[in-house]
């Protein structure tokens, strides 16, 4: 052990106290093609590890408007090390110019370089295995009108692909990594739905059911559900809250409640849910949702949701395979 420590390289030393340096090299920061393997997926009998809260933060560039009126670029986004610093000018009294930096840390920040795929791969990727066990991930996107939140969900074109790579989406089994060109023009809502249905593959393969929970939380033996191979379905709902009510997107705007059940369990009493058997089938669902949500022009974007919008992917076995 001491010989080992002797001969590694001393660790990086930590960020200064205001955070990291204006002048230090930046290192560009490309897409990388995700895509689950053999070795990515995970056998649910085998349970996967909890995730904690994240909070990631991701700067989006500057308009066509802000680069035209010469608006400076404020915000610096370090990745893999979760720094972003605003940079504020100042005037003071004696009329003399300043530069105030505010150093934050998150768990992980993405500059305007980074492709939805790199996004993806950092924040979301992790939180695919757990739902195969009994658990459920949630993923919450914030931010004003303009600053890319349909740019991260639904992708640079608002989740419509071409034919070429709508196909190559609904024929992705996992076996081998999309292209990157394609995992670019993907949001995370396709992202997703890509690694879920690769998952469901798999487990169709070797024939693995569906796992759940103890009511300790860990899994055991007894809590595996009896199911036959390849009979892992995948629903999906679609609604939105706007003025204290939920619409049901994918019905025809039905109005449906939020309940909480005997078992302490809050419920979306009456919506709509449809199978899907691909992540292209998911996404077009989604891009039809979607266009009957509330919006309102506002002054950064003509067509803003004027609403919230929670898309619900839910795994089941079929009742044929329960035995």
């Amino acid at each position: 052990l001491q010989d080992t420590m002797s001969t590694s390289p001393p660790p990086p030393p930590p960020p200064p106290p205001g955070g990291p340096s204006p002048t230090a090299a930046r290192v560009p920061i490309s897409d990388v093609a995700t895509g689950f393997t053999a070795g990515d997926l995970v056998d649910p009998c085998n349970g996967a590890e909890p995730q904690r809260i994240t909070v990631t933060v991701r700067k989006r560039p500057l308009s066509r408007s802000e680069v035209s009126r010469g608006q400076p670029d404020i915000i610096d986004a370090e990745k893999d090390n979760g720094w972003v610093t605003v940079v504020e000018p100042r005037t003071r009294v004696d009329l003399t110019k300043e530069v105030c930096e505010h150093p934050f840390r998150f768990d992980d920040a993405f500059p305007d370089t980074c492709g939805n795929a790199s996004v993806y791969a950092s924040s979301v990727a992790k939180l695919i295995p757990g739902v195969f066990t009994g658990g459920r991930s949630t993923v919450f996107a914030f931010g004003q009108t303009g600053s890319g939140k349909t740019h991260t969900l639904m992708g640079p074109n608002g989740g419509v692909l071409d034919p070429n790579a709508a196909a190559a989406l609904a024929a992705f089994d996992g076996s081998a990594g999309l292209p990157q060109s394609l995992c670019d023009d993907l949001g995370i809502y396709a992202l997703a739905a890509r690694d879920i249905f690769a998952q469901v593959e798999w487990m169709k393969r070797n024939q693995r059911p569906l796992a759940t929970l103890g009511k300790d939380g860990v899994l055991g033996a007894g809590d595996r559900a009896v199911a036959a191979a390849g009979e892992v379905e995948v629903w999906v709902g679609l609604f939105e809250i706007y003025r204290d009510k939920l619409y049901d997107l994918l019905n025809d705007r039905a109005i449906v409640r939020c309940l909480e059940d005997g078992k302490a369990k809050v419920c979306v009493v009456g919506l709509h849910e449809a199978k899907v058997k691909s992540a292209d089938e998911l996404l077009r669902l989604v891009i039809d949702g979607q266009q009957n949500r509330s919006v309102g022009a506002t002054g950064a974007n003509e067509t803003s949701s004027r609403s919230h919008a929670v898309l619900q992917i839910v795994l089941r076995e079929s009742e044929a395979a329960v035995a």
